[in-house]
C-alpha cells in the first residue's frame, strides 16, 4: 500500500481459515473499487488475535496476516448491546496510515496502549 491508498477497517469478523481468494471476493463484492484505485481492508479472526489485510491495486490483490505475542486486536472487541449490530456489518471505517501501523503494532486504534513498547517504538518511529 501507498500513502494515497485508502485503508478501512471492517468491523465483521472473519473465519480465520478464510484465505485470499475467499477475502478478495468479499471485498470484490462490498466495496466499488474503480481501475487505478488502491484499497486496504482490515480484518480480524472471530478469536481476535489475528488481522488480516487484503489490499487492492492496480497489478492484484495481496493478503498480509499480522499476530499479536500477547494480548488481542482490541479495536474489534465490542462488548455492549448497542454496538452488536456494528460488529456483524460490513460497514467500512476510514483509517489513517498512523492508525493502521498502530493498530497492527498495539492492537488498538485510540485511547491506552496495551503494551508500552509498542508506545515507545510508535513514538520512535515518526
Amino acid at each position: 500500500m501507498t500513502g494515497s491508498s485508502k485503508i478501512v477497517i471492517v468491523r465483521k469478523t472473519v473465519p480465520g481459515t478464510w484465505g485470499i481468494h475467499k477475502l478478495a471476493a468479499l471485498v470484490k463484492d462490498n466495496f466499488a473499487i474503480e481501475p487505478g484505485d488502491e484499497l486496504g481492508v482490515v480484518f480480524a479472526t472471530h478469536n481476535y488475535k489475528r488481522l488480516k489485510v487484503v489490499s487492492v491495486d492496480a497489478t492484484g490483490v495481496e493478503l498480509r496476516i499480522r499476530m499479536l505475542n500477547k494480548g488481542l486486536f482490541r479495536t474489534f472487541v465490542l462488548n455492549d448491546d448497542e454496538n452488536v449490530e456494528k460488529n456483524d456489518s460490513l460497514t467500512p471505517l476510514p483509517l489513517s496510515a498512523a492508525e493502521l501501523k498502530r493498530l497492527l503494532f498495539d492492537g488498538t486504534v485510540e485511547g491506552d496502549y496495551q503494551f508500552p513498547l509498542s508506545e515507545a517504538y510508535l513514538k520512535n518511529c515518526k
